[in-house]
């Protein structure tokens, strides 16, 4: 789930929420998020750089935010989240995809369940 699903440059905040609607616990990485942008009908990969490793379960009913600022002060969104905002200038107007991925109790990993989600940022591409 995003909120908003749209924004504008030179500064705008999303808000992704992960929602397990399910009576069983989701492994996941908080850290192991993905932002893509669409650019002439592909997907180009955004951030993060670096990923640490800590496996995080939700449980049935839980909930995990990341908070995306853009317009921030840092150079880029590489290796934050897991409840830190993450905060980038480097971003243009376009479509983006903010995704994570993670596998449900009794579900094997290689078997993972990708989730994503669309917003738009309003300005110069």
């Amino acid at each position: 789930m995003a909120e908003p699903r749209s924004g504008g440059l030179p500064a705008a905040t999303f808000r992704f929420s992960l929602v397990n609607d399910s009576d069983r616990r989701f492994a996941y990485n908080p850290y192991d998020w993905g932002l893509w942008k669409r650019v002439d009908g592909s997907w180009f990969y955004v951030a993060p750089r670096i990923v640490p490793q800590p496996l995080s379960f939700l449980p049935p009913g839980g909930t995990e935010t990341w908070t995306l600022v853009v317009g921030g002060d840092d150079e880029s969104a590489a290796g934050e989240g897991a409840g830190d905002a993450i905060t980038t200038d480097r971003l243009g107007g376009g479509t983006y995809a903010f995704e994570t991925d993670g596998s449900f109790e009794g579900q094997r990993y290689t078997e993972s369940t990708r989730l994503a989600v669309r917003f738009v940022l309003s300005g110069d591409p």
